[in-house]
């Protein structure tokens, strides 16, 4: 099996997508919230407890220190991938060998060393309009999960 690398990308793909994860994504949605209705009108979104992946239009996209940025190249519209990185394989071959592994597309591939140390590859086939109730579920979520990796050692608190 051949393997891909990346490799830096010299004119960068236009932003359609927003990856934050843990203390990011919390304030990327704290963000979100502050808009009004009409002014999500435009964002869809995919979430777990501790990645959200926010897609709209390059000039309506949150920037905000820590959050990773996704396009898709004219040759696969559904292969999004860093907007500043290339793989050095033809996505078109890419593309196909995720259609044999059943990956659906549109989905979001992150190479190691983006976001987390290995690559991985998600679907944003299920992105919804965002809704303030999904907003704060995903807040929620990244506050427990934050209390769940790092607890407070009750034996030294209060001392």
């Amino acid at each position: 099996m051949v393997e891909s690398t990346w490799e830096h990308r010299y004119t960068p793909l236009l932003p359609e997508i927003a990856v934050a994860t843990d203390a990011v994504m919390v304030k990327l949605c704290v963000k979100l919230l502050g808009l009004d209705a009409e002014q999500l009108t435009g964002f869809s979104g995919v979430g777990n407890q501790t990645l959200i992946a926010i897609k709209s239009t390059p000039s309506k996209l949150p920037w905000l220190p820590g959050i990773r940025y996704f396009g898709a190249d004219v040759d696969v519209p559904g292969l999004y991938m860093p907007t500043h990185l290339q793989p050095t394989l033809p996505l078109k071959l890419i593309a196909q060998a995720f259609a044999r592994r059943l990956v659906v597309l549109p989905c979001v591939v992150i190479p190691a060393g983006v976001i987390a140390a290995s690559d991985q590859v998600f679907s944003i086939s299920e992105a919804r309009p965002l809704s303030k109730v999904f907003l704060q579920r995903q807040v929620d979520q990244g506050v427990a999960q934050k209390i769940i990796d790092h607890p407070v050692d009750s034996q030294t608190s209060g001392q």
